[in-house]
């Protein structure tokens, strides 16, 4: 790969009100959730039903019977926790696909394991399924032997959380928390190629839904908490629920660093997808600012070589954010989503025009902004993964442009860089938006300004 061959973004604005105080700054940041989430650029919600009985395939020692308060405590669970997110829940059989916009969630299947049909990035797909058995899931997978009705419901819940996020596009690093804290929770530097640069100190917090993958973070505490949106996953639940952040490749020579395709990241204020508790007069997290896009691209080939161009992306960043940048193409839906799937690799490089610098990669840790590989596997095990910049900190405030190329000899990786095709760009960063909670003292005064506020009585008892 040529760095000096590479050649902004302009960003749409959408953030928080100026309402003063803690309770003002709270009515204007739900306001403008609950105005984003109704608005015209949202996509309707995603409808998923939810079969408690089953394919009936299941052998009997793999089949649970759910009773009708086990039933409604699920349903309540997960659209309390999803419908801000644009995702409701109903119990019973789905209707007929080709006639009804819903997903499918079925319980009790043959087995041990939970699975989502895909990986629907940007919820392309409205008539998908997932299959679960989360009683084996408890006895089999975890070792327990005989579960409470409680456990039964909570656990069923959470796993179908999880897969239902999956196919709203969810990935297993998105359980990597807190943002920054690089990898962790069974996702090691290694399965990323080349090795993950960064720092190591992330957890699987236990309260996302995300957490709930078997390669690291799915124990028994874990899914028998309760659990919630977390702050990557409610970014890409985003993609889905609002297309204007999407755009496809428009540039028909966007092969360089001057010639580079401007991309929006328009800022997002959802509501915060969880509030841990805070003590009193420590900040509360009240909104989630993000800043994203996806575009759809296709690499075009190199007449009579074999080989493709790569193709160039340019947004706007301020230096302290963190960025995760993902390309993704053998992933989605199983490889079905495009005919023409590319083996791609990413990097990240110097936007700013005229500079010495331009076009040179940017620093990513302890290494330099360049992934051919990320941690998920593609479908049938293939070496086709998509590629992932976990949390580059940006060192300056200007444009940045992102490279897109088919995985070849320029990175050493034994690739031959003739799988070249079509594949989606996601990017976001996230910043928590917090108010402080009232301390003691604030209460007091907000008190007393209500006491010399309240009216005057006459002795007759009329003000």
């Amino acid at each position: 790969m040529d760095v000096k061959r590479h050649g902004r973004v302009a960003g749409c604005g959408i953030g928080p009100g100026g309402a003063s105080g803690w309770a003002g700054g709270m009515r204007a940041a739900m306001g403008l959730c609950v105005l984003l989430a109704m608005g015209p650029g949202a996509k309707g919600a995603q409808t998923f039903y939810v079969d408690f009985v089953g394919p009936g395939t299941a052998a009997p020692d793999e089949m649970y019977t759910y009773s009708a308060p086990q039933i409604e405590f699920v349903i309540d669970y997960l659209n309390t926790r999803f419908m801000q997110h644009g995702m409701t829940f109903i119990a019973g059989e789905r209707p007929d696909a080709e006639l009804f916009s819903a997903s499918l969630i079925t319980l009790n299947t043959p087995g041990s394991s939970s699975g989502a049909e895909h990986i629907d990035f940007r919820n392309e797909d409205h008539h998908d399924h997932a299959d679960i058995n989360a009683y084996t899931t408890f006895t089999t997978f975890l070792g327990v032997a005989s579960p409470s009705a409680s456990d039964m419901a909570i656990g069923t819940a959470n796993l179908i959380g999880h897969e239902a996020e999956h196919l709203m596009g969810m990935r297993h690093h998105d359980a990597l928390t807190p943002v920054g804290a690089g990898l962790g929770a069974g996702i090691v530097p290694g399965d990323f190629s080349p090795s993950y640069p960064g720092p190591s100190g992330a957890t699987g917090s236990g309260i996302t839904f995300a957490d709930l993958h078997a390669g690291g973070s799915l124990s028994y505490a874990t899914l028998t908490s309760d659990l919630y949106v977390g702050e990557r996953t409610a970014a890409r639940l985003a993609a889905a629920q609002f297309p204007f952040t999407h755009t496809d490749e428009t540039a028909t020579m966007n092969h360089m660093v001057s010639t580079a395709m401007e991309v929006p990241t328009p800022l997002i204020a959802l509501p915060y997808p969880y509030r841990p508790p805070t003590p009193p007069g420590e900040a509360e997290l009240v909104a989630l600012n993000v800043n994203m896009a996806s575009v759809s691209g296709m690499l075009d080939p190199i007449p009579d070589t074999g080989a493709f161009m790569g193709d160039y992306y340019k947004f706007f960043g301020s230096a302290g954010q963190r960025w995760t940048i993902e390309a993704m193409s053998y992933l989605l839906e199983e490889a079905s989503r495009y005919a023409d799937n590319a083996d791609v690799a990413i990097a990240l490089l110097d936007g700013r025009t005229g500079l010495p610098s331009e076009g040179e990669l940017i620093g990513y840790y302890s290494g330099s902004a360049l992934n051919d590989d990320d941690d998920d596997k593609a479908p049938g095990g293939g070496s086709y993964l998509g590629s992932t910049l976990l949390d580059v900190i940006l060192p300056y405030t200007g444009s940045y442009v992102i490279e897109v190329f088919a995985a070849g000899p320029s990175l050493g990786l034994g690739k031959p860089g003739t799988d070249g095709g079509s594949y989606e760009l996601f990017l976001y960063n996230t910043a928590p938006v917090a108010i402080p909670e009232p301390t003691s003292a604030m209460l007091l005064t907000i008190g007393a300004l209500t006491l010399a506020r309240r009216p005057k009585r006459s002795p007759s008892g009329r003000g």
